[in-house]
C-alpha cells in the first residue's frame, strides 16, 4: 500500500467507495470486512497530500441475518471514523457519508424497501 501511494502525486480529495454486499456464505476469509472496512481505513493512512477524505457508509445497515457480515462491516466503519479523523487532522478532514436505500436488494420486499426510502 505504501509503495502504491508513493507512486501517486499528492492528492487533495479521496473518496473511499469500495464495497461489497454479499450473503454471509460468500464471505470466505472475512473478505467483506477487509473490502468494506479494513482496506479503506489502511489506505486513508497512506495517502499523500491533504484535504478531504470521504468514506461511504450505510445509514441503515440491514438486519437480515444473511447479510450480517455486511452490516457489521459498515457499523465497524462508522465507529472507526472518529478515531481516524482525530489521527489525520490537520492534514486531512475525514467525513463519513451514510447513504440510505438507493436500490432494492433482490431478497428485499418492495414494502420494506419503500418504508426505508420513506
Amino acid at each position: 500500500v505504501a509503495r502504491l501511494f508513493e507512486q501517486l502525486p499528492p492528492l487533495d480529495c479521496v473518496v473511499h467507495n469500495a464495497c461489497v454486499l454479499w450473503k454471509n456464505q460468500h464471505d470466505a476469509g472475512g473478505a467483506i470486512q477487509q473490502i468494506n472496512t479494513d482496506i479503506p481505513l489502511a489506505l486513508a493512512r497512506h495517502v499523500r497530500g491533504g484535504g478531504t477524505q470521504i468514506f461511504i457508509g450505510d445509514a441503515d445497515p440491514t438486519t437480515d441475518p444473511d447479510f450480517s457480515a455486511y452490516s457489521a462491516s459498515k457499523i465497524t466503519l462508522r465507529t472507526a471514523i472518529p478515531k481516524l479523523a482525530a489521527e489525520l487532522i490537520p492534514q486531512w478532514r475525514v467525513h463519513l457519508l451514510e447513504i440510505s436505500a438507493l436500490l432494492r436488494a433482490p431478497t428485499e420486499s418492495v414494502e420494506h424497501f419503500e418504508a426505508l426510502r420513506a
